[in-house]
């Protein structure tokens, strides 16, 4: 038996206010073939799928891409930038950091006593 996102809420997996499932539901029901989206949270799901495309071999059509930022990447073909692990990522202050640095941020914050 195929089990939907409405499953796993109703399994209790994870907690969605129903417009919220709505728009999961959606971002399922369209994520093959869908056409680019106005709502940022569809577009953002889609345009992420997309541009990981290419583990199975296909490359992303910048056309099928909603946001500027999918669609830049796809069009320079700028795949390195979708690696987390060793792209360069800015903090808060906009100081270079990485994803390592992200972990343990809070020997950063001084104690609040």
């Amino acid at each position: 038996m195929k089990e939907t996102s409405i499953d796993f809420r109703q399994a209790g997996h994870f907690q969605l206010d129903d417009p919220r499932m709505e728009l999961l539901v959606t971002a399922c029901r369209i994520h093959n073939g869908g056409m680019p989206q106005s709502d940022p949270t569809l577009a953002v799901c889609l345009d992420a799928d997309r541009l990981d495309l290419g583990r199975v071999g296909i490359t992303p059509d910048p056309e099928y891409l909603s946001t500027l930022t999918a669609k830049s990447i796809a069009t320079r073909q700028a795949w390195h930038e979708l690696d987390l692990e060793n792209s360069t990522h800015y903090d808060e202050n906009g100081l270079i950091t990485t994803p390592a640095h992200y972990a343990d941020t809070t020997s950063l914050v001084p104690p609040l006593y």
